[in-house]
């Protein structure tokens, strides 16, 4: 398969990861806000736990993803930035989720924060082409030894 046919279908597959897992995240969101208990302030610990593990959960996602996007040059590794890619969506599902049930089992409000907060830091998600051509066209960088050397044969 051609860079640029590869480069299109994954573009276009993990758009559609994108949105169809907003538009379920969101729908559960409407449902759990529409039938919400009653408020039970029993949970502060239960609480203030969630709002650490989402305040430290949603720059580790992001910056994880960073770490690894780094490690990766060629287009054999497309594959890679698809997992990577899928990694950091799952961690920050993950913190929505756990939010979107504190919400439900207490009926605490910080908890619906917690969870628009995380859906703001999915918009962060949103594939970008530009990234993947990145990926695919980008020559590997020498190492440390190898420029060296090639700086003493000049």
């Amino acid at each position: 398969m051609e860079k640029s046919q590869l480069l299109d279908k994954s573009y276009k597959q993990l758009r559609i990861f994108y949105f169809v897992n907003l538009a379920i995240l969101l729908a559960g969101f409407a449902l759990v806000v529409l039938n919400k208990p009653a408020s039970n302030n029993e949970y502060v610990a239960v609480q203030q736990l969630f709002i650490i593990l989402t305040i430290a959960g949603i720059p580790s996602a992001l910056k994880l993803f960073y770490w690894q996007l780094k490690k990766i040059l060629n287009t054999d590794n497309i594959n890679r930035y698809k997992s990577i890619y899928c990694i950091r969506i799952a961690i920050l599902d993950f913190l929505f989720v756990v939010n979107l049930v504190s919400l439900y089992i207490t009926g605490i409000m910080n908890f619906s924060y917690m969870a628009i907060i995380t859906i703001f830091a999915l918009f962060f998600c949103l594939p970008n082409e530009d990234q993947l051509e990145m990926v695919m066209y980008r020559e590997p960088e020498m190492e440390d030894d190898e420029t060296e050397s090639e700086e003493l044969e000049d």
